[in-house]
């Protein structure tokens, strides 16, 4: 526990700074982030896979991820997975389908970063991130809590065991309730228009599509035989055990503000 609290403190230190000041040191934060999920992805077969697969498949998530459309994305995933299957015997295709499942996840996400832009922390770009990390985390944090104190009831034994019904509602509550208070308060802080509306939706889905990511990233440790995606993070494992519900709020996020605003016109 007190490892994974220091390794956590270290985490928001770094991470906090770069979101509020944007620019270079958020790139290289997002850059690293990504590169160590593709390889954590590629990696879950490296004892099957030949290694020209495994590289050929990374740089058809990156190539997906820097896309400029998302059909081009969806379009470089489906084609070199299909030629991996093809050329080597080993891949197996529900192993090209968690590959290719978790590069869509990826491409969602950087989507959404790059949807809201580069602003700082007194802009729209800084504002969102901020949010949407907030929902996600306060999600996670709530459940665990919750489910310590009063969970009795599994939410989803075959897939983690630990997790409660108790704990998926206080952490629901807590990332609902938090991250709409958050924005609140910050839009008053900085100015920033407050659409109740919007952020009411957003507050209510991100929570539960991080859930929903935490259990799909369960579900692939189950299916692979593994306890974490890696060891970078002590006391959290790797990229894709810490950011797994973060992932999938992400990749929501644009499409939901996108959809909102389309309603409007």
């Amino acid at each position: 526990m007190v490892k994974r609290i220091i390794t956590a403190l270290i985490l928001a230190g770094i991470a906090i700074p770069c979101v509020a000041m944007q620019g270079v040191a958020f790139d290289i934060l997002v850059l690293a982030f990504m590169l160590v999920a593709i390889y954590e992805t590629v990696h879950l077969f490296h004892g099957q896979w030949h290694i020209a697969s495994r590289i050929v498949m990374a740089l058809a998530i990156a190539g997906a991820c820097i896309a400029p459309y998302l059909e081009f994305s969806l379009m470089i995933l489906a084609i070199v997975s299909a030629l991996v299957m093809i050329f080597d015997a080993n891949v197996k295709p529900s192993q090209i389908g968690i590959t290719v499942l978790n590069g869509i996840i990826f491409t969602l996400a950087i989507g959404t970063i790059t949807f809201f832009g580069d602003g700082t922390m007194y802009g729209v770009g800084g504002f969102m991130y901020f949010f949407i990390f907030l929902a996600s985390l306060l999600c996670d944090t709530g459940a665990y809590f919750v489910g310590i104190l009063c969970g009795k009831h599994k939410l989803c034994e075959r897939l983690s065991p630990k997790k409660t019904i108790e704990g998926a509602i206080g952490g629901f509550v807590v990332g609902c309730g938090g991250s709409l208070l958050f924005g609140y308060i910050a839009s008053q802080i900085n100015g920033i228009a407050f659409n109740w509306d919007m952020f009411v939706l957003l507050s209510v889905v991100l929570p539960l599509l991080s859930m929903i990511g935490d259990l799909y990233f369960s579900a692939i440790k189950r299916e692979v035989g593994i306890k974490d995606f890696g060891t970078i993070f002590p006391g959290h494992g790797g990229v894709l055990d810490r950011i797994d519900g973060l992932l999938f709020a992400l990749g929501a996020s644009a499409p939901l503000v996108m959809g909102y605003l389309m309603l409007l016109l």
